[in-house]
């Protein structure tokens, strides 16, 4: 029954969102979507509207089709706001670390815990594989914080979201204190 509801929601909401396009096509000068995408001034987040095109399903995307000799063009915008963040700033090493092409989110953990970042495995796009649970919750928690911190969260906040990213994560109190323990040892060399 509950598998049923959740896949009635699902076709509900890609009707919603099929109907939306063909309001904004038929509406249009020339039968196309065009959607306005903004970035935000204080977030650096792009969004979009009138209609969103970015909340679309992989079914309805797969319903566009390019005209003849057109070709559809993809931008991974991934990180946008953590550009702008660097670029706002000014933070040589945030910089450096986007312009190295880093995960951001396992330089900064590197950087707090006095690891390093080439020591990890690397998947097939080069990104540094976690070698354990515990490194994929530091890397969690440094996420959290990191973004956290750039829209604005203070202490109170951050500590919630981590909290609750910590809960759902499966981490419990002495998963914290490995952390800060890893962090006192990593700086006395003894990691």
């Amino acid at each position: 029954m509950i598998r049923g509801a959740l896949e009635i929601n699902g076709l509900v909401k890609r009707k919603g969102y099929v109907e939306a396009m063909i309001e904004a096509a038929s509406l249009s000068y020339d039968g196309r979507v065009h959607s306005n995408f903004k970035i935000g001034p204080v977030t650096w987040r792009l969004a979009s509207d009138d209609p969103n095109v970015q909340q679309l399903s992989t079914e309805v995307k797969e319903m566009f089709v390019a005209p003849e000799g057109w070709t559809f063009v993809k931008h991974d915008v991934t990180g946008l706001e953590v550009c702008g963040l660097a670029d706002q700033s000014g933070d040589r090493k945030l910089l450096g670390r986007i312009l190295e092409g880093m995960d951001l989110h396992t330089a900064h953990m590197c950087g707090f815990m006095g690891w390093d970042y080439n020591s990890f495995e690397r998947d097939e796009g080069g990104k540094p594989i976690m070698p354990s649970p515990f490194h994929k919750k530091c890397r969690l928690a440094f996420k959290t914080c990191f973004f956290g911190s750039g829209y604005g969260s203070g202490e109170a906040k951050l500590g919630d979201i981590l909290r609750d990213e910590f809960h759902n994560a499966g981490v419990v109190r002495e998963d914290v204190l490995k952390i800060l323990e890893a962090r006192k040892l990593s700086a006395k060399g003894d990691i």
